[in-house]
């Protein structure tokens, strides 16, 4: 695990494939303002795969501008540009990372009917930048992953999530929650039953019982109220749609379950896919990591699309350590590694030096 670096390309065309022809005006705009067609189809347009993930990418970009250069506005300048490049840089993201999210940008304003800034300053920035050459440690690994913002990452993530389906929504936003305040992987996640979560004296948080004893506590952060990201409110928020559906005093049916396009909570008589589902509607540790994996796309996290969940379980260990909520063999059992692990102490030290 040491050292990992994990890349997503995005998808093109086959080897020795001709070249997409530009067939529409807006084609050639688009291959013209993204830097050389990667992502396309053979029609010459954006693939669909790819515009999510620009509009993760630049979603995330607007969270980063309203938050770090206080402006409210939707118009980005150059400068915003090149300023946002060098703070992916100095977070320790891929010159191909940070390029990705500068056409992200661009594009995202032209679509919604903008002015797109010009790039040149901020690939100017990525070009005299030296982060990935010469380097004794790899950029985007798992220091400089789990290093991030955790407002920023919740941010992402709640921003992705299925408008149109809000059941699902705060199912999914609760199970990012639980992995990130809670260290619970996915496998973990589906073991879970109603009774195993109660809620702390005067609407505090939540405590939760895991397999193999261990008992973790999510308690609310007015801080992280106020950004929209409280772990302890998304466990919540899930917790009362299993009440509104009348499952929530039901100690012995799963915590998490499957929800379909109308927002029916799985469980006993409920139809889907012109079945009646089984007694539970209990989730599998593949659909939960399908979903994240989603997540992560329409967020634009390019570097946790491979395993979400683990960079959120990350995440959360280090932020509750540094904070002096958990010591270190707490931080272990969030993060999923042993306490005398070199890349838990890598991670943790990279935070406390």
């Amino acid at each position: 695990m040491t050292g990992t670096v994990t890349y997503v390309s995005l998808p093109t065309g086959q080897p020795g494939e001709a070249a997409p022809v530009e067939t529409t005006p807006r084609s050639r705009v688009d291959r013209a303002l993204t830097l050389g067609g990667v992502g396309r189809g053979i029609d010459g347009e954006l693939s669909s795969v790819t515009r999510q993930i620009y509009a993760g990418q630049a979603k995330r970009a607007n969270v980063w501008r309203r938050s770090e250069l206080k402006l409210t506005d939707d118009t980005w300048t150059p400068e915003d540009l090149a300023l946002y490049a060098e703070a992916l840089i100095a977070q320790g993201y891929a010159r191909a990372t940070a390029e990705l999210a500068v056409r992200s940008v661009r594009w995202y304003a032209r679509v919604h009917g903008r002015p797109s800034p010009d790039g040149l300053p901020a690939l100017y920035v990525l070009r005299g930048s030296d982060t990935t050459a010469g380097d004794d440690e790899p950029v985007n690994d798992l220091v400089s992953r789990a290093s991030r913002h955790s407002g920023e990452l919740l941010a992402a993530m709640a921003s992705a999530v299925d408008i149109d389906n809000p059941v699902k929504a705060d199912r999914d936003l609760a199970l990012v929650a639980l992995a990130y305040a809670a260290g619970v992987g996915n496998a973990t996640a589906c073991e879970l039953n109603v009774g195993d979560l109660r809620a702390l004296p005067n609407d505090s948080g939540w405590s939760i019982d895991l397999p193999g004893g261990r008992r973790e506590v999510v308690e609310h952060d007015q801080a992280e109220h106020d950004l929209g990201v409280c772990p302890a409110c998304r466990v919540g928020l899930w917790f009362n749609r299993l009440t509104a559906a009348g499952t929530g005093d039901s100690e012995a049916l799963p915590l998490f379950r499957s929800v379909d396009k109308a927002g029916n909570i799985g469980g006993a008589g409920v139809r889907k896919g012109g079945r009646v589902t089984d007694a539970t509607g209990r989730l599998t540790s593949r659909s939960v990591t399908r979903e994240l994996r989603r997540l992560a796309v329409r967020a634009g996290l390019v570097d946790a699309v491979e395993s979400p969940t683990r960079l959120l379980r990350l995440v959360g260990a280090v932020d509750a350590f540094r904070a002096g909520r958990i010591h270190l063999a707490g931080a272990a059992a969030r993060a999923g590694y042993k306490p005398d692990s070199p890349v838990l102490a890598r991670l943790l030290l990279g935070y406390t030096s």
